[in-house]
């Protein structure tokens, strides 16, 4: 007779005390070891480290020409990502390698005949059973992350660190180790439980930590390359949702990614020059914690559940339940036919290839996972069914995405509900207009440069937002005229698209009355038009009609107004340029001019843009000349400071740098031009380029090219 439940005498909290203190005793050598690696890997180290950074900083060269607020603030950021790399490098993997040994250790009898028959004929109920033990090995991982973290941050604390080694993100990084230790933890206990061997456990662990990443990258990027405007874009907290085991990792390597650790391994560089925008904490979003704590609470429930009605013979029978297996399977079959899809499709960019990809991985996936779980073929036929719904489900997805993806791709506001409008089209040929032209050197950045070392400097990159009527109806004319192009059904691979390129990007962002944001991002694919000069020259491969549309939305006033030309003084040219190649090698000439001169050609330069005869070619649009050609340039200053905006552009800026930099700020704010200061001077502006050319005179110097 076999036994379900076992003995009840005694209070539950009295056998899971018992428990809860046998198994810290039975553990105290792994823990021991455990600790051991932990404190020499993690806090030891960062005490060297600590030391090395104090004495690089206070007493050697890294503190050179610096005051002494900007060494305390590198220090300190050196000091915090040193420890943060620790956090990923050697805490958790250590704390991980620990759980599955003490899972194994302390839950393995589960899977062991004699040992199963032994514990349950204990006079212990099974739920204490269970808690007991699972609490003595979280107890453990606890007490050694909050140890080594705390001493950690008390060595840091202690070598003088500030601003970003604060004890907020110290305690916020400790306790997401703990929360997502405890989710880990239960989940491994949960597939112990509910496997019928060790074997099995591992191997439904493995491909879980595995599969979901890989089907939601995978998901994410077929969404992506099949719906036109798609801003899908895949994040390690969504890639690890369900998998507790890769999102300890995850806002240790966003705050301080690993390729400050190559810095700081291959040229001996410090972790402040490796990465930028330091920030004060982690980023977590409670949501993130609010998910975890449900997780990790359903799991356990469903764990005791599971367990409470497992029986003894499982452990000789090996029986396991079904429905783990099943879910595993699907997340592995769909996760690596995705996966074969898009390599192949890729290779030969065709979509039958891609769907015959897709069909054959996914079935191969199905197969091996079901002889490995069954040892063998004798039960594949019983698990075909669960193929054919998962060719259904990979069915419904791709017809979805064919079809618009619910109206994903036509969903264009009506313009009454639109508060604004942002436009950001790609550098290309849109036309002969002065619009056009000038739209080119459009892009404006404002930034704060902290000089004091006390604060970080801060930067905002404008957008265009247009709010009239008539100017977010052109706008939507262009973008349902983007649309039209691309035409359904929307498949993975279009022929000829080039897709991948973001500087072919073309993104509209609309701002609702709602508060809610749509946005559309478009890759758009370019030709050669112009192979005679020495480079070649690119313009958008789509219809005129389209083409006349984009140059539609730059010609518009509220679009226009983003251009600093026109704030812009004849004070402000710094120099003129004029660059002319010949076979051998390259003529170059620069020259600052008076005030006179200034205005004079300033004066000439806006009369000739405004003039019929000006005219906007490809070749202008490339600034690329021919052998024996010359190139003129305005020079215009780099760095425009607060004092020198126009009221015009205050106003035109005021809500966005308000809303961006804090009131201390706005007084010491400069304009950068994100298309650059040197405005190329096109081949009809006749008079400009006379003057440049006069201007210049005979101060070129000469520069051959490199044989």
């Amino acid at each position: 007779m076999t036994l379900t439940e076992s003995s009840r005498k005694g209070s539950s909290f009295a056998q899971f005390r018992q428990v809860y203190c046998w198994q810290l005793k039975k553990s105290r050598v792994l823990a021991l070891v455990y600790g051991a690696l932990a404190l020499l890997g993690c806090t030891i180290v960062f005490l060297c480290e600590s030391l090395s950074l104090r004495h690089d900083y206070f007493e050697g060269i890294l503190g050179e020409g610096m005051k002494h607020q900007e060494v305390v603030n590198s220090f300190s950021w050196d000091l915090t990502s040193s420890l943060n790399q620790l956090f990923y490098m050697v805490l958790i993997p250590l704390s991980l390698v620990f759980l599955v040994a003490f899972s194994v250790t302390a839950f393995g009898y589960m899977h062991r005949r004699r040992s199963v028959d032994l514990f349950h004929a204990l006079p212990i109920r099974r739920t204490p059973l269970l808690l007991g033990k699972l609490a003595a090995g979280y107890t453990v991982m606890a007490l050694v992350v909050l140890g080594n973290g705390l001493l950690s941050g008390g060595i840091g604390l202690a070598q003088g660190a500030g601003k970003h080694f604060t004890c907020g993100w110290l305690l916020s990084g400790l306790g997401y180790q703990l929360l997502l230790l405890a989710a880990a933890l239960v989940l491994t206990l949960f597939l112990l439980v509910a496997s019928g061997t060790m074997v099995n456990a591992v191997l439904s662990g493995i491909l879980l930590s595995v599969g979901w990443p890989v089907l939601c990258y995978c998901g994410s990027e077929i969404i992506r390359m099949s719906l036109p405007g798609s801003t899908l874009s895949t994040n390690l907290v969504a890639v690890t949702t369900v998998v507790p085991y890769l999102a300890l990792f995850v806002p240790f390597l966003n705050y301080c990614p690993a390729d400050a650790i190559s810095s700081l391994v291959t040229d001996g560089g410090r972790y402040y020059e490796a990465t930028s925008g330091a920030s004060y904490s982690y980023a977590i979003s409670p949501w993130v914690v609010i998910w975890w704590c449900v997780f990790t609470a359903l799991l356990l429930a469903m764990a005791i559940l599971v367990y409470r009605r497992r029986k003894s013979e499982c452990a000789e029978n090996h029986f396991s339940y079904p429905a783990l297996r099943t879910v595993i399977r699907f997340l592995v079959s769909a996760a690596f036919g995705l996966g074969c899809g898009m390599v192949f499709g890729q290779l030969l960019n065709r979509n039958w290839v891609f769907f015959l990809a897709v069909l054959v991985g996914s079935a191969v996936a199905h197969g091996v996972t079901q002889i490995i779980w069954a040892k063998g073929l004798r039960r594949f036929r019983e698990s075909l069914p669960a193929y054919g719904v998962l060719l259904a489900s990979l069915c419904v997805f791709f017809v979805i995405l064919a079809t618009g993806g619910l109206g994903y791709v036509g969903r264009i506001p009506d313009p009454t509900q639109v508060e604004n409008v942002n436009v950001e089209l790609p550098e290309s040929y849109y036309g002969d207009s002065m619009e056009s032209y000038l739209g080119k050197y459009g892009g404006i950045e404002v930034w704060y440069n902290a000089k004091d070392g006390k604060e970080a400097s801060n930067y905002l990159d404008v957008e265009r937002l247009m709010t009239s009527e008539t100017s977010v109806k052109t706008v939507e004319k262009m973008h349902q005229a983007i649309i039209d192009f691309y035409g359904s059904p929307y498949l993975p691979f279009r022929s000829g698209s080039e897709d991948q390129y973001d500087n072919y990007a073309c993104t509209i962002r609309y701002r609702l009355s709602d508060g809610k944001e749509l946005e559309r991002t478009y890759y758009l694919p370019m030709e050669i038009t112009d192979e005679s000069s020495s480079e070649t020259v690119w313009k958008l491969a789509i219809p005129e009609e389209n083409l006349e549309k984009m140059a539609a939305v730059m010609a518009l006033d509220e679009y226009q107004s983003y251009v600093l030309y026109y704030y812009q003084q004849p004070s402000q040219i710094a120099t003129v340029l004029s660059d002319r190649r010949e076979s051998e090698g390259e003529y170059m000439g620069e020259q600052a001019l008076s005030k006179k001169q200034q205005q004079k050609l300033w004066n000439t330069f806006q009369k000739e843009l405004k003039s019929d005869r000006f005219h906007y070619s490809v070749k202008d649009s490339s600034g690329v000349t021919g052998e024996g050609e010359t190139s003129y340039y305005i020079n215009l200053e780099s760095v425009w400071q607060v004092r020198q905006w126009p009221d015009a552009l205050k106003k035109l800026l005021a809500d966005q740098v308000n809303a961006h930099f804090p009131e201390a700020q706005r007084d010491s704010l400069t304009i950068e031009n994100g298309a650059g200061s040197s405005m190329y001077v096109p081949e009809s502006c006749t008079e400009t380029r006379k003057l440049i050319k006069q201007y210049i005179g005979d101060n070129v110097e000469y520069t051959p090219f490199d044989v």
